[in-house]
């Protein structure tokens, strides 16, 4: 079968219903590795958006035309590092073509591209390189042989399998979870183009004699501070805004994946993964910032054991025997904010936070629902503009494929409303199993807690202007609710001063055995101050 645009997308079906089975153990496997157990549900949803990506497409397009499809959907859909190597892989792939048509001379040249990848997925010297390094050298043993394309595919597919079982044996680690999900693409790819499931058989196989060897040599642990949070930029610009954001990245010591690619002109779209401790301080400072996306990563507390599972079966074969290690669901909260200085106290709520979202961002802002079991997702705006954003979400977005999500806004209006119904309702634990079954459950449990949260709070706005007697009006008409707890988001220029005067007026009306429980987060420079009375 010719490898064209047909068999590409063939293939990205194939790999994500094979990773719809096998999402589970490859959490396990990030999770014994000392990852936060999401590799396999990321993989998952970036294959799908690679498959959605490319429905269009004729089975008669070449294969560039389906791999630039492919590309575009994946830098605005692909998730975590190896979303974004899975896509770096594809552009390498794009970068190697020329010709219309697959030959066995062009499938090679493109094959021996693939390791060209890891340098913007960080992830030379790891397992994933060992086995893409096996691969190659097969492919250069043969010489001047040259097998039909489907037969030259299998061979790579095969060697890179062998690579992985060397990696593995090699590293005494267990198996990496990045390294399989590319080993699944290859045999996937494979599969579509020689309408055999062969080589997706011989890697579940071999998957499952890797986990018996090595699962229990690890256990799980959370990240170190400096990856405390996981950031996903696009960045809209030139090479030299590309080559710039690398280079704060580089100085800031984050860890990063990136891809992407210019047009003649030199202009493109670049993804951005980031791990670091700090979110704001990895924010573009040059060409157009298309998203901001941030969301907390640290598993410590949840990660856990499934214990309602037995172990992991996939084509027959018995992947774990053991309950697999997973990160425990909680429900999926989105919040939309304008406000930089709320990204990182939203994100420790345990909501997925998007700064300054745009159109471009409609359908990220259903991702989080496509990665939850549920498929249950509560959108809460934090102004106007981000409430019309969210309900402009159209039945496009709800349905992909066979999923249909249930998503919900929340009728929050201000930033420090987002953040109540945020820390009530982003902790919510999914109920086990989870799945469909539970979901009507949960979205009662989100309803309910996002309309307490929002009778729970007091909020009022401080003029730019302000006069000390309007604060201590404005505080008073606040106190008459009886609150246990004070929030300030100071956002006017002379936020020190307001803080000081705030601090005054509060100690004059708690009794003197009472502290006060004032929480300050600095908006600066925006042009407004909010205070909230939570009760």
């Amino acid at each position: 079968m010719a490898l064209d645009s047909g068999v590409l997308a063939r293939s990205f079906q194939i790999a994500a219903d094979e990773m719809t089975k096998l999402a589970p153990f490859i959490d396990d496997l990030d999770g014994v590795g000392g990852g936060d157990c999401d590799t396999g549900t990321n993989a998952r949803v970036t294959f799908q958006t690679l498959a959605h990506g490319c429905e269009q497409l004729s089975d008669s397009d070449p294969l560039s035309l389906g791999l630039d499809c492919a590309i575009q959907s994946g830098i605005r859909g692909a998730l975590g590092h190896c979303g974004v190597l899975l896509v770096s892989i594809l552009s390498s792939w794009h970068s190697a073509l020329d010709d219309a048509s697959i030959t066995p001379v062009v499938l090679r040249r493109m094959l021996l591209a693939t390791p060209s990848a890891l340098k913007a997925a960080h992830a030379q010297g790891s397992a994933t390189d060992a086995m893409l390094r096996e691969a190659c050298s097969e492919l250069e043993g043969l010489g001047d042989t040259l097998p039909e394309v489907p037969q030259e595919l299998s061979a790579f597919c095969a060697a890179a399998q062998f690579g992985l079982v060397e990696a593995t044996g090699a590293s005494s680690t267990a198996i990496d979870a990045g390294a399989a999900v590319v080993a699944l693409m290859f045999s996937a790819l494979d599969a579509a183009c020689r309408d055999d499931l062969g080589m997706l058989e011989s890697l579940a196989a071999m998957l499952a004699e890797l986990a018996g060897h090595g699962s229990n040599r690890v256990r799980p642990h959370a990240p170190t501070p400096d990856r405390a949070f996981t950031v996903d930029i696009i960045l809209q610009g030139t090479l030299d805004d590309v080559d710039a954001q690398r280079r704060q990245l580089d100085a800031l010591g984050a860890r990063y994946s990136w891809t992407g690619h210019a047009d003649l002109f030199g202009l493109g779209e670049w993804r951005f993964h980031i791990d670091t401790a700090a979110p704001l301080s990895v924010h573009p400072k040059r060409g157009r910032t298309l998203r901001f996306h941030v969301a907390d990563a640290r598993p410590d507390e949840t990660i856990g054991i499934d214990t309602l599972a037995d172990g992991v079966t996939h084509r027959g074969i018995r992947l774990l025997e053991r309950q697999p290690i997973r990160r425990v669901e909680r429900a999926a909260v989105v919040v939309c904010t304008r406000v930089a200085g709320m990204v990182e106290d939203l994100a420790l709520s345990g909501a997925q936070v998007f700064l300054d979202p745009q159109l471009e961002d409609l359908e990220a802002l259903v991702l989080p629902a496509r990665c939850a079991s549920t498929r249950v997702e509560l959108i809460v705006p934090s102004d106007r503009e981000c409430l019309a954003l969210a309900q402009r979400i159209s039945a496009s977005y709800v349905r992909i494929g066979e999923e249909e999500l249930d998503i919900s806004i929340a009728p929050s209006t201000n930033e420090l409303e987002a953040l109540a119904i945020s820390r009530s309702c982003a902790s919510l634990f999914v109920p086990q199993p989870g799945g469909h079954a539970v979901a009507t459950r949960l979205r009662a449990l989100i309803d309910e807690n996002a309309h307490s949260a929002l009778l729970a709070q007091h909020t009022t706005e401080i003029d730019s202007e302000w006069q000390v007697e309007d604060v201590s009006r404005a505080l008073q008409d606040l106190a008459s609710y009886a609150p246990r707890r004070w929030v300030l988001l100071a956002g006017n220029e002379d936020a020190a001063t307001l803080i000081a005067v705030l601090r005054q007026l509060l100690d004059s009306l708690t009794p003197e055995s009472t502290s006060v429980d004032l929480e300050v987060i600095d908006a600066s420079p925006q042009t407004r101050s909010l205070l909230q009375a939570l009760a």
